[in-house]
C-alpha cells in the first residue's frame, strides 16, 4: 500500500513540475513601432505581437481597432500610459499598448484609426496600418 502512496505521490510532482516547466518558457515577443505603410512584419505562430501608438485621448481622440485579421487574436486589454508631467497637469497624452498572438498562418494587415468616437461619418485624424505575415 505504502509503494502505491509513494508512486501517486511522485506523479503527482512530476506532472505539478512539468506544468510548472511548460508555463515558465516565455512567448517571444515582436515590439511594432508605430509607422503606416512600413514593410511587412514576419511572425512565427504563438509569437506576441506588441503595438504601441501614442495618442491624447483628453481630446477625445482614442486609437480603436479598424482591422483585425482572423489569424491573429488579442491578448488581454488595451493598456494606456499617461506620458510623464508634473503633478496637477491636464491634457496629458500617452501610450495605448495591444498585445496580440499570432493563433495560425497567414498574411494581411491591422489597422487602427485615431478618431473621436460620437463624429459620425468624419475620416480618422490618423491611421495606423502594419502588414503582417505569420509562418508555421
Amino acid at each position: 500500500m505504502r509503494v502505491l502512496y509513494f508512486s501517486i505521490a511522485l506523479a503527482s510532482l512530476l506532472f505539478l513540475a512539468a506544468c510548472t516547466f511548460a508555463g515558465s518558457q516565455q512567448t517571444p515577443l515582436r515590439a511594432v513601432e508605430a509607422v503606416s505603410g512600413g514593410e511587412t512584419t514576419s511572425l512565427a505562430v504563438n509569437q506576441v505581437l506588441v503595438v504601441a501608438l501614442h495618442g491624447n485621448p483628453t481630446t477625445g481622440f482614442c486609437w480603436t481597432i479598424a482591422e483585425l485579421p482572423d489569424f491573429l487574436e488579442q491578448v488581454g486589454s488595451e493598456e494606456y500610459k499617461q506620458d510623464s508631467a508634473s503633478p496637477n497637469t491636464v491634457g496629458v497624452g500617452g501610450t495605448s499598448t495591444w498585445n496580440f498572438r499570432a493563433v495560425a498562418p497567414g498574411s494581411g494587415a491591422l489597422r487602427f484609426v485615431y478618431q473621436r468616437s460620437w463624429e459620425q461619418n468624419v475620416p480618422p485624424e490618423k491611421t495606423a496600418e502594419y502588414s503582417l505575415t505569420v509562418s508555421p
